[in-house]
């Protein structure tokens, strides 16, 4: 009677924790009221509501025994430090760069008691987004590699496959595509070939659409890894970005039809342009293009507000398959300047660094020899970018004129035709 008890005194308990944990995170429901509270409060620093908010998070997470509600505390405070630390002046980052790696080391530790390694991992990602919000490249890339380091040393997989991750951001933002597909190739493969439970419950949609974005448009390479993406379907969010990537295949294979379809299922979600900044713009356009209205001389100011990389080259390689070869053209133009500046830009961060962390001189040898080669790659990378850039442009001039010719052969063809059908009927 005694162990009836018992065991009925535990599934009630049992239940009564599944109904509090009715939350994407699963923790408690007070504990998640706290905390999404402080997140929607993180950013604002001009009030104390994150700092009462996720106080609450921790007395309440402790009162409760909610290990993860605890965790998600010193994950707050790390991305609070981090929202500060950017927000700084650049003559505070020797002040600001010990705190936030103080908080990473506080949230990594914990994350080990408790039992949540994806948030010890988390640590870095975090840390390694301040550095690169605040230009400071080097100190990023070595954050990243502490990580991998630490992954390899414990054999842990999930770390190995995160690290590659954050690895391949790093990369994309840089625009350096080609490395950045090397690393998502990593992660996309890693993911179909694992058996670790950590791994698999993490979605890869993105990633799948991340890779193909670092192929030509509408190629086959592109075409198979959206077609994964959509396989791979585990959030929300997944689905608004393979209608995304949809809407623009159906565009560019003229299924006029399709593109409609998923182009307007993208535009009821409240969340498309806060996930694809700028996305609506890109329909527009399309829209245009389609409709044979979209000219640079009309548009020009609404072509130069694609935010995204991906956009500019879609929009140019759309522009070039619909011969509208002036808009083709200027986009092509502006994803060069863009990759030059970007290029520019990414150099003179890590020779700032490098400044900063040893003075204005140089004097190692090997900092020089450093600082030669970023010039030499720099300019070696932006010559290819340019005889890529005339490559396409003789590509689309080669490819008009023969268009041109082949339009005369076909109405010299009809003109034959219809000839003979004259001759005939008399």
């Amino acid at each position: 009677m005694n162990r009836l008890i018992l065991s009925a005194l535990i599934l009630f308990l049992a239940a009564t924790a599944a109904i509090a944990q009715n939350n994407p995170y699963d923790i408690d429901d007070e504990c998640y009221k706290y905390f999404s509270q402080a997140e929607a409060a993180v950013n604002d620093l001009t009030s104390d509501d994150f700092e009462k908010a996720n106080e609450s998070l921790l007395q309440t997470a402790l009162s409760k025994g909610d290990q993860k509600a605890r965790t998600l505390y010193y994950v707050g405070q790390l991305k609070r430090a981090s929202r500060r630390g950017q927000k700084a002046p650049r003559s505070e980052r020797d002040k600001w760069n010990p705190i936030i790696e103080g908080a990473r080391a506080e949230l990594a530790k914990i994350s080990k008691e408790t039992g949540f390694p994806q948030y010890y991992y988390y640590s870095y990602e975090l840390a390694q987004n301040y550095y690169f919000n605040t230009r400071q490249q080097i100190a990023g890339m070595r954050t990243l590699n502490e990580m991998m380091e630490t992954a390899k040393a414990e054999d842990d997989e999930y770390g190995m496959w995160q690290c590659m991750r954050y690895i391949s951001q790093l990369y994309q933002r840089e625009n350096d595509l080609y490395t950045a597909r090397k690393y998502l190739t990593k992660v996309v493969d890693m993911h179909l070939k694992t058996n670790d439970p950590m791994i698999l419950r993490q979605s890869i949609t993105r990633q799948c659409c991340d890779l193909a974005d670092t192929y030509p448009v509408a190629s086959d390479s592109a075409r198979y890894y959206y077609r994964l993406g959509e396989q791979k379907i585990d959030l929300q969010v997944d689905t608004l970005r393979i209608n995304y990537y949809k809407a623009q295949l159906a565009a560019y294979d003229r299924d006029f039809k399709s593109y409609k379809a998923y182009r307007d299922l993208c535009l009821k979600d409240k969340t498309f342009t806060s996930h694809f900044r700028t996305g609506d713009v890109l329909f527009k356009c399309v829209d245009k293009l389609i409709d044979g209205q979209l000219s640079l001389e009309k548009d020009k100011s609404q072509l130069d507000t694609l935010y995204y990389s991906q956009q500019k080259n879609y929009l140019a390689s759309l522009a070039g398959r619909y011969y509208v070869w002036d808009v083709s053209s200027y986009m092509r133009a502006r994803q060069y300047d863009y990759l030059l500046g970007s290029i520019s830009r990414i150099n003179d961060q890590r020779l700032d660094e490098v400044s900063a962390q040893y003075g204005n001189y140089l004097l190692n040898e090997e900092l020089a020899a450093k600082s030669r080669q970023i010039t030499k790659i720099t300019m070696l990378v932006a010559l290819l970018l340019a005889i890529m850039l005339a490559g396409a442009l003789l590509f689309t001039w080669v490819h008009l004129r023969h268009l041109k010719k082949a339009k005369r052969k076909d109405e010299e063809r009809i003109k034959e035709l219809e000839k003979h059908k004259n001759i005939n009927k008399q």
